[in-house]
C-alpha cells in the first residue's frame, strides 16, 4: 500500500498500475474476492489501454476478473470483455487469458476443460520462459482437477522456485487428492498459514 501512496503522490501511472497488479494477484492467490461492482469500478479507474506497460494493465484486468464473486453470466461477459483488449499475453502470473476462460469453464460444470487449459497455458509458458506464472497456472489446474503425472511434473518445477506459498499449495492439493483427512487438514493449515492469513 504505501507503493501504491507514493506513486499518487507522484503521480505516475506506470508505477501505479504495476502496483495495482501486484495486489490483484496477490488477491487471486490468497483466494480472496470482489464483487462484480468493485471489479467494475476498477475496470473503469483504469481507463483505456496505455501504450506502456500493457503487461500491468492486463494483469490488472485479468486478476480482478479472476477474483470476481459472480454468476456464470457475469463472468462470460468478463470474459468476452477481455477478449476484446488487443494486448499479448505475457509470461508474468496472472497475464494469460487462459485463467480467466478456465474460470469461465470451471462455473459452467467442466472442470476437465478448466484444468486442461491451465495446463496447456502452463506447458506455453514454460517454452516462452515464464516459469513463474508457469507453476502457478499448473497450480491453478491441480486445483480445477487433480492428476498425478501433472502434480509430479509440477513438484520437479518448484524445485527451482523459492515460494513457501506454491509448496504449500501443492502439498495441500496432492494430500487433498491422494492423502489422508489428517494430511489434507495439515497441509490445508500450512497453506493458509503461507497466505498470512493466521
Amino acid at each position: 500500500m504505501r507503493g501504491i501512496a507514493a506513486a499518487k503522490d507522484q503521480l505516475d501511472a506506470w508505477l501505479l498500475r504495476e502496483h495495482v497488479f501486484v495486489g490483484s494477484l496477490l488477491l487471486v492467490v490468497r483466494g480472496q474476492g470482489l464483487s462484480m461492482a468493485r471489479h467494475l469500478d476498477l475496470a473503469t479507474a483504469l481507463g483505456s489501454v496505455p501504450a506502456f506497460p500493457q503487461a500491468a494493465y492486463l494483469g490488472t484486468r485479468v486478476c480482478g476478473a479472476l477474483s470476481v464473486n459472480g454468476s456464470v453470466e457475469e463472468i462470460r461477459q468478463l470474459t468476452e470483455r477481455l477478449s476484446e483488449l488487443n494486448i499479448p499475453g505475457g509470461t508474468a502470473p496472472g497475464t494469460s487469458r487462459a485463467w480467466l476462460e478456465a474460470k469461465l469453464a470451471s462455473a459452467e460444470g467442466d472442470a476437465e476443460r478448466a484444468a486442461n487449459l491451465c495446463w496447456d497455458d502452463a506447458l506455453e509458458l514454460r517454452t516462452r520462459g515464464g516459469y513463474l506464472a508457469e507453476a502457478h497456472a499448473g497450480l491453478r489446474a491441480l486445483e480445477y482437477q487433480f492428476v498425478q503425472e501433472r502434480a509430479q511434473r509440477i513438484e520437479r518445477w518448484l524445485q527451482g522456485i523459492d515460494s513457501e506459498q506454491l509448496h504449500a499449495l501443492h502439498a495441500f492439493l496432492t494430500a487433498r487428492a491422494c492423502g489422508t483427512e489428517q494430511e489434507a487438514m495439515e497441509s490445508n493449515y500450512q497453506f493458509v498459514d503461507s497466505r498470512g492469513l493466521v
